[in-house]
């Protein structure tokens, strides 16, 4: 819905709705234009008035509350809040009579069943009061002006005649309506022709700023996108002067990194060819040492070899003469203990047969001898094999025995 009001100072409003929004633009004779969003909660039935150098609208918000407000002023008012009587409430319509503004509404009264037409006075005492009530249905509604007088036209069906009625106030500032006003077919239709002038002169005017609206509209457009595009090609060129900067300093930067590698690279080939001399050195070295070791194996595996056909050869020379020796020192033990008996026996068989002091010289003697005798039989014996080997323990025993054997013949 959209209103247009000429203004005192020679300036356009429009008003119209958008969603939610409420929008008044003020367009002036040289095409500029202003914009404001007056509201944001709209839903339903918005409707204005211009009086007294103001615009006044009013409408229902989408918190189901009819609201009233004047353009420039930050008060809202609230004329109706009961959300279930919001709900039955259509065709908000402000008119002025008596210098004073009314709010008009058709509302559905339930407990009556009756369709009525009330009004409110929203810089007065704010109260709903009933201008008009009827059984049947209401379909259409409008209050207006003719010849200075206020008229309401109301029509029950469609395509029905209208009835009009006088609008008046009364001592308590009340609407009182002329019921049924008769109105002759030469004043209907100078009221029609009234009317309809106004009604046409409207539509031109409204016409006529959307072709302003439109022009200045697309002027602003052509302005704003020529602005847009003088930014975006500026921004584009700085964007792309910074690139070639950004691009430069890079190849720049990989330009020198590559000089750098390449001449690590071929300090490093260098460093690999020396490496690769040093290990052929290296190969050939242990080639060498290899060749060396083997050498080495070889003779230290003849060598044990020898040796150990030696110590084989050696260790059967000597385990025979070990077994020789061995049978010699059991012969040893042996005639020692046969010489202990011997001895024994012939101290006893002495001493028995002497009893004289003087004899005791000759048998020592004789014993003695006996001993020589029995001793040489086994120390005779292999002589040089017994010199070249180690005394066994047997024959150790065997002369420290055969010295007490000498004490005790000697006691």
């Amino acid at each position: 819905m959209e209103f247009i009001h000429s203004l005192a100072d020679g300036r356009k409003a429009i008003i119209y709705d958008e969603g939610n929004n409420i929008i008044l633009i003020f367009m002036t004779n040289t095409r500029n234009m202003q914009s404001a969003v007056v509201a944001r909660d709209y839903l339903s039935s918005l409707d204005c008035v211009y009086f007294r150098n103001n615009i006044y609208i009013v409408y229902i918000s989408n918190t189901n509350e009819v609201k009233f407000r004047q353009i420039g002023s930050d008060e809202t008012l609230v004329l109706i809040s009961d959300a279930n009587e919001v709900w039955n409430v259509s065709d908000l319509q402000l008119f002025v009579i008596n210098e004073k503004i009314y709010l008009s509404y058709q509302i559905y009264n339930k407990g009556d069943d009756e369709h009525e037409i009330r009004y409110i006075n929203p810089r007065g005492d704010r109260k709903s009061k009933l201008m008009l009530s009827k059984k049947d249905r209401i379909y259409e509604y409008s209050i207006f002006t003719a010849n200075e007088e206020i008229y309401l036209k109301v029509r029950y069906e469609a395509g029905k005649a209208y009835e009009f009625y006088r609008l008046s106030i009364d001592g308590s500032e009340d609407i009182v309506l002329s019921q049924n006003y008769l109105i002759d077919d030469n004043e209907r239709k100078r009221y029609e022709k009234d009317i309809n002038d106004k009604l046409d002169k409207i539509e031109a005017d409204k016409n006529d700023l959307k072709e302003q609206i439109s022009k200045e509209y697309e002027d602003k457009l052509n302005q704003e996108m020529d602005k847009l595009k003088t930014e975006l090609d500026e921004k584009r060129a700085e964007e792309i002067r910074s690139l070639e900067e950004n691009y430069t300093r890079q190849y720049n930067e990989l330009s020198d990194m590559t000089k750098q590698i390449q001449e690590e690279g071929k300090q490093y080939r260098d460093m690999y060819i020396q490496t690769l001399d040093v290990l052929e050195k290296i190969k050939n070295e242990r080639r060498k040492s290899v060749d060396i070791i083997d050498t080495k194996k070889n003779s230290a595996a003849k060598a044990r070899k020898t040796a150990k056909q030696s110590t084989e050869k050696a260790d059967g020379k000597n385990i025979g003469e070990k077994n020789e020796i061995k049978k010699d020192e059991d012969i040893a033990v042996k005639d020692k203990e046969k010489i202990r008996e011997e001895v024994s026996e012939a101290i006893d068989d002495k001493i028995e047969e002497s009893t004289q002091m003087e004899k005791k010289e000759d048998i020592k003697s004789e014993v003695k001898k006996e001993i020589k005798k029995s001793a040489s039989r086994k120390t005779n014996k292999d002589k040089k094999t017994l010199e070249n080997e180690k005394k066994s323990d047997d024959e150790k025993k065997f002369e420290d025995n055969y010295e007490e054997i000498e004490k005790l013949v000697e006691a």
